[in-house]
């Protein structure tokens, strides 16, 4: 078995010093859809797995607080390289503060900031408000199928 040469993988030395993407889960647990290829959405459809029934048990689901995002944001933005991705273990744009969020963001240098969404609690106004924040990528999940 061959091991992996971190340099080869990425030869571009900022790539080695930090991720070129960090995904943040802003909502854990919580989310609006019923996606059947998401955990949380099998959840909200009543059909998860022991595990993900047990990680996501009564007063897990929680949503990050802005303090702690703030410092994701410094951080990744020390790095012109990097992107925030807003995704992960809930919808992003069930945040109370998505809005302030990714203004923090691009307002403290991060490059790219893109969100992945259900867009079903997407309408014009926070559209207009996340675009104006300064949300680079909105990439929305619809899903067609009417059964699992």
């Amino acid at each position: 078995m061959s091991s992996i040469n971190a340099i080869e993988l990425f030869p571009q030395i900022e790539h080695r010093l930090f991720p070129v993407c960090t995904q943040v889960t802003l909502n854990h647990g919580i989310c609006d859809s019923h996606c059947v290829s998401c955990p949380i959405g099998r959840l909200n459809h009543g059909d998860a797995s022991e595990e993900v029934r047990n990680e996501f048990r009564p007063g897990t689901r929680k949503q990050m607080p802005f303090d702690l995002f703030a410092k994701v944001a410094d951080e990744v933005a020390r790095y012109p390289h990097a992107w925030l991705r807003l995704h992960a273990r809930g919808e992003p744009l069930l945040h109370p503060q998505i809005v302030e969020m990714v203004h923090y963001a691009k307002q403290s240098g991060v490059s790219i900031v893109q969100a992945f969404t259900d867009a079903i609690s997407l309408n014009e106004a926070k559209a207009v408000a996340i675009l104006k924040a300064g949300l680079d990528v909105l990439e929305c999940s619809i899903h067609g199928h009417d059964g699992t």
